[in-house]
């Protein structure tokens, strides 16, 4: 019985030490990410990007999962694409889009923001070949969730970009195509704005 006891204690014991290793995880968590928050608010995308890896990590260890995880990593990947650190931003941003796909029930809005940032970010250092990949997934999966009705026009900038970079691939008909059907939806919504601007990554940083 004394045995019994012991194994009983120590099994309630280690479930203490986990449930609070969890939380203090969780508080580190949200701490990281209202701090990344207003580095990007304070144009400090160094500190931002410290910040976000701060979550990822302890969003890791609590076994948070995806989206706490995945939008960490996407955030993470972001700041060091702006700050042109571009082989770091995209392993990071592959990273997240992993996660997105692995969760249950899926978001496919949350995978289409990790492939747009992927095209965007290959699209800005011309690597043409990977950002015709992420568009080749990205343009349909925004022609499912309706985007050409809800933000017509910014459907119509990604038009434009993917429009360019099948030109570059050497598929000048379907770009010629992808162009007009980005013409055609700002005809049919004249005088509007894009609702979403994309914040293009830079191809080179002075303070790099």
């Amino acid at each position: 019985m004394s045995r019994e006891i012991h194994r009983s204690a120590a099994v309630a014991l280690l479930a203490s030490v986990v449930a609070c290793a969890r939380l203090s995880n969780e508080l580190t968590y949200n701490r990281a990410i209202d701090d990344a928050w207003d580095a990007q608010q304070r144009g400090d995308i160094q500190g931002a990007k410290v910040e976000w890896w701060r979550a990822y990590e302890a969003a890791d260890r609590a076994k948070m999962g995806p989206p706490y995880t995945s939008t960490s990593l996407y955030n993470y990947g972001r700041m060091a694409g702006y700050l042109c650190q571009y082989d770091e931003a995209r392993e990071a941003l592959q990273k997240a889009l992993a996660l997105d796909e692995q969760a249950l029930p899926l978001d496919e809005s949350k995978l289409g923001k990790s492939l747009f940032e992927l095209a965007r970010l290959d699209y800005s250092h011309e690597n043409w070949d990977g950002a015709r990949g992420w568009y080749d997934r990205g343009i349909p999966l925004l022609r499912k969730l309706g985007y050409d009705r809800s933000d017509p026009v910014a459907m119509a900038n990604e038009l434009d970009r993917y429009a360019l970079v099948l030109e570059k691939t050497g598929d000048a008909a379907r770009g010629a195509a992808t162009s007009g059907e980005a013409a055609h939806l700002r005809a049919v919504h004249p005088g509007a704005s894009a609702r979403f601007v994309a914040q293009l990554y830079p191809a080179k940083c002075d303070y790099t």
